[in-house]
């Protein structure tokens, strides 16, 4: 392909320009770093629950395989691989460089297992170069393709987006299904080119041998954003790989993070990422636990830090026997609360003791606020659309007959119908409740008719619904009466 620095056992590197375009020409060190962590995956039988050594096949019981001696570490149980999946695919990456030429190749393993349970067990895998990127201080270049993609095109417009094209995005920022691993033992040769210099790249050795990292990680934040050696040089190296264009330089380590340096030591313990950061700057402590929560729903919490202590919140929703799911309707009773005008600065309006029974009290009064004929229009719809209520041995089906069953639906389901009661009463959509007939006050799927047709059919969180509930969807779908209504 490109220009190749090292000798034949990649020992030395070489005044001579090599030419690679077989993985058979990859360097020995190469070929023999993809050889060991490709036999570092554990094979894991999920029905069985029974780990299995990727050299091997046998039963494993402990760390160690009883059969070809072949040694797991705990850090190799990230590794693991589900033996229902034949093929999978894992990308190497190594530099290889001269004084003056750099080239980054990808070396892809494209591996078919055969069930390691089965009476004759086997692996194959097929290796090829998949690319190679020629760097420059400006630009990558795509060494099949030739495109050059110019570092300073490639702007970051705030701490939440890039303004890449589709393009761009795909080959620097996304995470790919298949796994990436890359040689590092060539990295104290690396930093002695130009572009590598003063990067501290190769402080990131340990880092990047047992985490993530994309194609910008390796090239565009190293090359192009200084924050990146500064990150690193910190051991802030999740910050570093994937958000060095989030930090400018400033005179004080409070205004490049946004938190006084008495954090330093956590963000170090942790390694914190981005998202962790911005919760520690909504909300300063040391709480890695609440601080992953808030990062969680960042935006949420950005509303909600004006009227509440996310500690106490964290405390109250335990003690309610809250998900963290459920932040959706504390955020939406606080707003509900706002509107009516309550009290936001009494503990007993922010922490109600029965919160689901005062979310459904204050959503309810807001929506007879904003329309006082809203309920008596879903009843009076309610008496014409019970025509259509469907029933078979096990499951019934009827439509929601007041703004209480619209909310109640969407407080036990944690979705949005609440907000449909303006929809239905003007005939807009149709909502249905698909219950058991042995437990018909509990929720189990929520249906949104319009036209005359089904058009979606969701379980709680929004989810999927299965196979035996498809199917007397649809016979109720079949079953619907169209009704029309004088204009």
């Amino acid at each position: 392909m490109y220009q190749l620095a090292y000798n034949i056992d990649f020992t030395d590197i070489n005044d001579k320009i090599d030419i690679y375009t077989t993985f058979d020409e990859i360097p020995l060190p190469i070929k023999e770093f993809i050889k060991e962590i490709s036999t570092k995956f554990l094979l894991y039988n999920s029905y069985l629950d029974i780990f299995y050594c990727s050299k091997c096949y046998s039963q494993l019981e402990d760390y160690t395989c009883p059969k070809c001696q072949k040694t797991y570490s705990s850090t190799n149980h990230k590794f693991i691989i589900e033996t229902s999946y034949m093929e999978y695919e894992t990308s190497y990456y190594f530099f290889d460089y001269s004084k003056d030429d750099l080239i980054l190749y990808e070396v892809q393993e494209k591996t078919y297992y055969d069930n390691p349970i089965s009476f004759i067990p086997y692996k194959t895998s097929r290796y090829y170069i998949k690319n190679a990127y020629r760097l420059t201080p400006e630009y990558l270049t795509d060494c099949l393709t030739g495109h050059n993609y110019y570092f300073k095109d490639l702007v970051f417009l705030d701490n939440d987006s890039y303004d890449f094209s589709e393009e761009d995005f795909q080959l620097f920022n996304l995470f790919y299904e298949n796994k990436n691993f890359i040689y590092t033992s060539n990295f104290t040769e690396l930093i002695k080119n130009n572009m590598y210099k003063y990067s501290n790249i190769n402080l990131l050795k340990e880092y990047l041998d047992n985490n993530v990292f994309t194609l910008a990680t390796l090239t565009y934040y190293p090359l192009y954003c200084k924050q990146f050696e500064y990150l690193v040089k910190l051991h802030l190296y999740n910050l570093a790989c994937f958000s060095s264009p989030s930090f400018k330089k400033q005179n004080s380590f409070k205004a490049i993070f946004g938190v006084d340096k008495k954090y330093l030591s956590f963000m170090q313990e942790y390694d914190i990422n981005i998202n962790i950061l911005k919760a520690l700057q909504l909300y300063p402590c040391t709480d890695i636990s609440l601080l992953t929560f808030i990062s969680r729903y960042l935006p949420i919490f950005k509303d909600l830090i004006t009227y509440i202590n996310p500690l106490k919140l964290q405390k109250y929703m335990a003690k309610e026997k809250m998900t963290e799911e459920n932040i959706y309707e504390y955020e939406d009773y606080i707003t509900s609360c706002a509107k009516l005008k309550l009290n936001l600065k009494d503990a007993k309006v922010l922490y109600p003791k029965d919160f689901f029974h005062s979310h459904d009290q204050v959503t309810a009064e807001v929506i007879f606020l904003e329309d006082k004929d809203i309920d008596k229009k879903l009843h009076n719809l309610a008496n014409i659309y019970y025509f259509n209520i469907y029933e078979d041995d096990k499951y019934i089906i009827f439509p929601a007959d007041s703004i209480k069953s619209l909310i109640d639906e969407s407080t036990q389901m944690s979705n949005c119908v609440r907000s449909y009661g303006s929809k239905v009463a003007n005939n807009e959509c149709q909502i249905y409740f698909m219950r058991n007939k042995k437990q018909p006050q509990k929720s189990l799927v929520t249906i949104e008719v319009k036209n005359g047709s089904v058009i979606q059919a969701k379980t709680k969180y929004n989810n999927s619904v299965n196979d035996e509930m498809q199917k007397v969807i649809k016979k109720f779908a079949k079953s619907l009466l169209s009704i029309e209504f004088d204009q």
